[in-house]
């Protein structure tokens, strides 16, 4: 317990660590709406499932089903050598990421002209992925799996991943 009377928690992610600030009774508290004010999942709590071939996993951490909310989702993504995530957009999403360790070769359309613009994405880089511009990724030619930390604002498209077999 700090000095200030809050617990602090941090999990570390590679080279990034989440700390989360807890007010004493922040997790027995619930808001007038019957949601945790202050939603909290361990990594070992959360859902994950894997990609077809077994070419990666998706942990979804946080997201509208445990929060409530619909603002914002969490996920950790593990992309495999090999594995090819497809030319797509979010409509009506944001996505961010923050590699936590490996690399891969990203790629976006310019929405003024069209051009396919490649970078490759490695440890340590941020990379903010505005709504409506599609995008994808390829892990061909890598040697080691490509671990990030997803968000999505709003959350929804991480729905998606639940399509996928379940990690028991």
């Amino acid at each position: 317990m700090a000095s200030d009377g809050a617990s602090r928690v941090a999990f570390p992610l590679g080279g990034l660590s989440l700390l989360l600030v807890l007010a004493s009774c922040a997790t027995s508290h619930l808001a007038q709406d019957s949601r945790q004010l202050l939603p909290i999942r361990t990594p070992g709590q959360a859902p994950t499932f894997e990609a077809p071939r077994r070419l990666g996993s998706v942990q979804i951490l946080l997201d509208r089903r445990f929060t409530g909310f619909r603002d914002a989702s969490m996920q950790l993504l593990r992309a495999e050598p090999g594995m090819k995530l497809p030319r797509h957009r979010h409509a009506r999403s944001h996505e961010l990421l923050y590699i936590l360790s490996g690399r891969g070769t990203m790629f976006v359309i310019d929405p003024t002209t069209g051009a396919r613009k490649t970078y490759l994405v490695r440890k340590g880089m941020a990379i903010w992925i505005p709504r409506g511009v599609e995008h994808g990724m390829s892990m061909l030619g890598q040697r080691e799996p490509l671990r990030a930390l997803q968000l999505y604002t709003p959350a929804g498209p991480e729905q998606r991943f639940r399509r996928w077999k379940k990690v028991p």
